[in-house]
């Protein structure tokens, strides 16, 4: 029976990385996920002086490039301007860009582009972004190619137009977010390694000439963060950039013959080929150049995926190719698969799209043009590109094996005694307890502490000193794990080497357990119509633990079973005795699950990210964590019953939208929780044994509130509503 009593509300302090904002951000979920609702930026800088001298002196030095002693960093006070209402943000500025053009005079006012990182608050969940005069990245034809390419599943940066003002000077700029885990969110992918080109000695380095020392310029990880989060992740960081280096090294020892435009880190990833197709028939050869390509590392599936920025992209007709580079020969080495045509077809899909086209409108709308009229005709020119492109490899005589050529690190250390570049190489790092064993090219040894060993691979920095670290095959040795075919399934299966597998064809079953208890097993690529998967871990004992320091292991894998890029349809999932960070992780799928079951859960029962789901029913008896834990995605349960869950029934967060039509959570900490973008609408919900009801909060910063409201509650306990965000509910 329901117990009619007041409810009490308790605000929950904002911690100090949440923006002051004139209105409740879990109200308007929706509308700052819209960039047209960002109507203007002000800027305010402390020490004014000192950053217009600072501008002064970017314009009067001798390089034609802006030289990085003078990218100095300002703090600043940033407002935004909303529809609904404003927020004041803190944060930093500083100059961006590696050439001229980025700061200019408008009407007698010097103009500049801006890197921004914000203290609190965000613009559309991104925290940091640059500011850019429009001329330099081709203003509408940038917005245009990062929502074509996003469509297409290729990590691209947010852009749009809006106007800035910087103390008192006003002018019409891109935003663009860099490239940081709000970016790979926000393209549906887990948080792992980035990468780029290394330009640090590209750009007049110590009295070089540009790019005269580009054979010697390899690659770099950008994210330093996320490397010193844990053993994981620098065995994975560590891992990747190796393989990353070996093709740059390739490429450096190659010019001529790569003609500058082919980096593939992996051999047979059709994402590159892809990612070259659409650049071409959009005339961005600029991003394809290997100092200015961007790389994230799918952990999961051990593979390098392309992340667009700085294309120069023009949609005009073939042919404005980079000097000196034949464009038989390009397409010869950037297609040697050819390309697929449904690929194609999805391509012009894209172009052809009237939501593609609404949404580039609203994106311009600061931009003085005619927007339908330049969409239509850039949509047609790339559609001949694309025509053209198509046919131009299908008639090639013989396709290009790709292959490592004359790559040597005695080459490496020639070009850069050549060049007379004094710099320590190393050949490889093995981890010894709580630091590295690092090998230099003579054979010496040097232990790196981790954070040295982060700087030698972010900064290409050992102590004082410029190094780098070569690519190295034994640093790969320990990234191993068995896989097999299971017939009917169309997809892969992998796992630790104490998982004993066993499939039942005629039953479409499939039974996986564990010898040990840090055995993993992950179905990725699949279609599971009428599939049972139980997963049978080992009982514990009192001496049982994980021996992991961060939630997930060296193959960035979370869950005892992991589905991903999956889809379901009446699929059955059953997981007992987990010893994991998640029992259960399904990642990026979608469709259609009859039933979960899951039994005595070492933390997080269930937890799905970038998936649109509906599942029929849900029990969970156990677990020492959530119960039930979504991310960034579409989630409908018509039931879930939810018994012993050590924190929260049902946790919602990071923008996901979740329908539970019948939910029963008995003995938890938490009911129900939705935060940071979220919205949940429950129809009946029955909870007992909680010290807390209902929770909605802003919890991260790159979010805000959140939603959640439920038709029939029956609990004893408290709510708890921070000042973010919202709660409804109507007693039925």
């Amino acid at each position: 029976m329901f117990k009619s009593f007041p409810f009490l509300l308790f605000l929950v302090m904002a911690s100090p990385v949440f923006s002051n904002c004139s209105f409740k951000s879990g109200n308007y979920i929706k509308e700052l996920q819209d960039p047209s609702n960002v109507l203007a930026v002000n800027i305010k800088v402390a020490k004014s002086s000192k950053y217009a001298q600072n501008m002064i002196k970017i314009m009067m030095s001798d390089s034609e490039n802006i030289p990085p002693k003078l990218k100095k960093k300002f703090i600043a006070k940033i407002t935004i301007k909303y529809p609904f209402g404003t927020c004041n943000l803190n944060g930093q500025v500083r100059q961006n860009g590696d050439l001229k053009d980025h700061i200019k005079f408008d009407d007698g006012n010097i103009v500049r582009s801006l890197d921004i990182k914000l203290k609190d608050g965000n613009i559309l969940s991104a925290v940091k972004f640059k500011l850019l005069l429009p001329e330099t990245r081709n203003a509408a034809s940038e917005i245009m190619a990062t929502l074509i390419l996003k469509r297409l599943g290729i990590i691209s940066p947010e852009t749009f137009s809006t106007k800035v003002t910087v103390n008192g000077i006003t002018a019409i700029m891109l935003f663009q977010e860099k490239a940081s885990k709000e970016l790979l969110e926000r393209n549906f992918r887990r948080e792992s390694a980035i990468f780029e080109g290394d330009e640090e000695l590209l750009w007049s380095f110590r009295g070089y000439t540009n790019f005269e020392l580009e054979p010697i310029a390899l690659s770099r990880m950008v994210n330093s963060n996320w490397f010193k989060k844990g053993s994981s992740s620098e065995a994975i960081a560590i891992d990747a950039f190796s393989r990353l280096q070996n093709s740059y090294l390739n490429y450096a020892q190659n010019i001529d013959e790569n003609q500058g435009l082919v980096i593939f880190p992996d051999q047979s990833n059709s994402k590159f080929e892809e990612f070259a197709f659409v650049l071409i028939a959009m005339n961005g050869f600029h991003a394809m150049t290997p100092n200015n390509r961007k790389y994230y590392y799918n952990a999961i599936i051990g593979k390098f995926e392309p992340i667009y920025y700085d294309g120069n992209v023009k949609f005009v007709a073939l042919g404005s190719i980079p000097s000196g580079i034949s464009y038989l020969n390009l397409i010869k080495k950037q297609f040697p698969n050819g390309i697929d045509e449904k690929f194609v077809s999805s391509v012009i899909d894209v172009i052809i799209s009237q939501d593609i086209k609404k949404d580039f409108i609203k994106r311009t709308n600061f931009l003085s043009f005619d927007a339908s009229s330049f969409f239509e005709n850039s949509a047609q020119q790339m559609m001949k590109n694309i025509a053209i492109l198509s046919s131009d490899i299908l008639k090639l005589d013989e396709k290009e094996v790709l292959q490592e050529q004359n790559t040597s690190y005695e080459k490496f250390i020639k070009d850069q005694k050549r060049f007379g570049l004094d710099q320590l190489v190393f050949i490889d790092l093995q981890k010894k307890a709580d630091v590295y064993e690092g090998t230099l090219y003579n054979g010496d040894k040097t232990i790196l502490s981790i954070d040295e060993t982060l700087d030698l691979i972010s900064k290409n920095r050992y102590k004082e000193n410029r190094a780098l670290l070569l690519g190295s095959p034994n640093l790969g040795s320990q990234m191993q794990s068995k896989e097999a075919k299971i017939r009917g399934i169309s997809g892969e299966f992998y796992a630790s080497k104490g998982i004993h597998l066993t499939v039942f064809q005629n039953k479409k079953e499939i039974i996986i357990k564990q010898t040990r208890p840090d055995d993993w097993a992950m179905i990725s690529g699949a279609d599971l119509m009428e599939w049972t998967i139980r997963f049978e871990g080992i009982i514990p004992n009192k001496n049982t633990k994980l021996n992991l320091d961060q939630r997930f292991n060296n193959f960035g894998i979370t869950g005892c079973l992991t589905i991903y890029d999956t889809n379901f349809d009446q699929t059955k999932v059953e997981v007992y005795d987990g010893r994991c960070e998640d029992s259960l992780n399904i990642i990026s799928s979608d469709g259609h699950i009859e039933k979960i079951t899951i039994q005595s859960a070492y933390s997080d029962a269930i937890d799905i990210d970038f998936s649109d789901i509906n599942i029929s029913n849900i029990d969970v008896k156990n677990a020492k964590n959530d119960c039930y834990d979504v991310s960034w995605g579409r989630y409908l349960i018509d039931n879930a019953v939810l018994k012993g869950c050590g924190d929260k029934g049902v946790s919602a967060g990071e923008h996901s939208y979740l329908v539970i039509n019948k939910l029963k959570v008995l003995a938890a900490n938490i009911g129900a929780s939705s935060k940071d973008y979220s919205e949940v609408r429950i129809s009946s919900a029955a909870f007992d044994g909680l010290t807390t009801c209902i929770e909605a909060k802003h919890k991260k910063q790159e979010f805000g509130g959140a939603s959640i409201s439920i038709n029939n509650l029956n609990c004893d306990g408290k709510n708890r509503i921070d000042m973010h965000s919202t709660f409804t509910h109507v007693n039925q």
